[in-house]
């Protein structure tokens, strides 16, 4: 049986935990430069109970661009 490496990596920057997360869907969680709000994704350490929105660390896809094909590798 192959075994799949993890594509992305996570460390939470207040303890160090690196296995306790868990996500967060809020529909209304921010605005774009335009004023529209749009739903925001937070990650949350069960270890030391912080919380960043996704938007703080990564880009927000815009909408009308082409989004790239997901490939199983």
């Amino acid at each position: 049986m192959a075994t799949t490496k993890n594509r992305i990596h996570m460390i939470c920057g207040f303890c160090g935990c690196k296995d306790e997360f868990m996500y967060q869907v809020k529909p209304e969680g921010a605005c774009n430069n335009d004023g529209i709000e749009y739903p925001e994704v937070y990650i949350l350490c069960y270890n030391c109970t912080s919380s960043t929105a996704l938007s703080e660390v990564i880009t927000r896809h815009p909408k009308d661009s082409t989004v790239p094909t997901i490939k199983d590798s």
